[in-house]
């Protein structure tokens, strides 16, 4: 890809002239909190374009890129065994491997919360102490090849973000090559204006969505 989406977003607070003649008289500094809160609302909108983009703007995020590759699962997590949830993870990783031509090996498994606390607390076999996570963690493509642990990510925002409503699970190498979200302009305030009895201060910021540059990098995977 030779370009990438950029948007320009902006929000803004205000102060009531009672809120400026207040902070002057007492000589106390001005109420930061809306500001705060402007702060926060933008790194919010972000946060969800770069997990899911801007349709209306061509933009896409990191759990909803068409570039990549989308399979169903063939396992119900509700009645399956340990070995079979730890099968059905380690397969999507080894998927991504194998249609890269071993050229990239994720490093970085993502799935819904709900998913993540069943593994994390559900045991791997009756009679032992150890997780299915715990396992998992041991027993997977990426440590057994590197020796290096696998990182595994639980978002809220995956449950329910496949096709139908469906839990979606990601692999992926995650590295600054493989991809990325571009933020040339960070929130900024600008100049305070005049509004009626208050002054109100505009604020903007640019961003992208999430850019995979080499789609066999990474693979989706609804859950049954």
């Amino acid at each position: 890809k030779t370009s990438v989406p950029i948007g320009y977003a902006g929000n803004s607070f205000d102060y009531s002239l009672d809120e400026l003649r207040k902070t002057q008289q007492l000589r106390i500094p001005i109420d930061v909190t809306k500001g705060r809160a402007a702060f926060r609302g933008s790194q919010e909108h972000s946060q969800r374009v770069a997990y899911f983009g801007d349709a209306s703007r061509g933009m896409y995020g990191l759990f909803n890129n068409p570039n990549l590759a989308l399979d169903n699962s063939t396992v119900n997590w509700a009645t399956a065994t340990g070995q079979e949830i730890v099968d059905d993870m380690n397969s999507l990783l080894i998927k991504v491997w194998i249609d890269s031509a071993n050229t990239h090996l994720p490093n970085a498994l993502a799935l819904a919360s709900a998913r993540y606390a069943t593994i994390s607390s559900r045991r791997m076999d009756t009679g032992t102490d150890t997780t299915i996570l715990q396992f998992f963690m041991q027993n997977n493509l990426y440590t057994t090849t590197t020796g290096q642990p696998l990182r595994i990510f639980p978002r809220l925002q995956l449950t329910g973000a496949g096709v139908g409503g469906k839990d979606r699970m990601l692999a992926y190498e995650l590295n600054d090559d493989n991809l990325g979200m571009c933020n040339p302009i960070p929130w900024r305030a600008t100049a305070p204006q005049m509004k009626n009895l208050s002054i109100n201060v505009p604020c903007e910021y640019k961003i992208s969505g999430t850019e995979f540059r080499f789609p066999f990098s990474a693979a989706y995977r609804d859950a049954l």
